[in-house]
């Protein structure tokens, strides 16, 4: 995905966050999952999916910048929005805020990237 809107977060947050839509690859032991990025930061980020692991589950997660790079990366579930399925009217996204705990330097420079050009809009 390259064409997306990017807007910044503050809303009382220490880490700003991106509003960016990328497809990420995720799991416990192994990639076995697909979700769709809400928001992000170098601290962390919100994944849409159908698969919702419990808090405290630590997850890999695959994130593929725009460069064509697959950056792999550890996160743990800090929370999580369930939605039953017969509740779910497909406008709220049911998924995950994850805690960055490990990712590459190309990761962190693809959000200051994010971030400054969600400044400048």
């Amino acid at each position: 995905m390259k064409d997306f809107d990017i807007k910044t977060i503050r809303k009382g947050r220490k880490i700003e966050r991106v509003v960016v839509e990328y497809f990420v690859r995720f799991g416990v032991g192994g990639l076995h999952h697909v979700g769709l990025t809400m928001n992000l930061s170098s601290g962390g980020m919100f994944i849409k999916s159908r698969v919702v692991p419990s808090p405290g589950t630590k997850i890999e997660i695959e994130f593929a910048l725009s460069d064509g790079y697959k950056a792999l990366m550890g996160g743990m579930v800090v929370w999580i929005k369930d939605i039953p399925p017969e509740e779910n009217d497909g406008l709220r996204a049911r998924g995950m805020g994850v805690k960055t705990l490990s990712a590459p330097g190309e990761y962190q420079l693809f959000v200051e990237a994010q971030t400054r050009e969600g400044c400048s809009n």
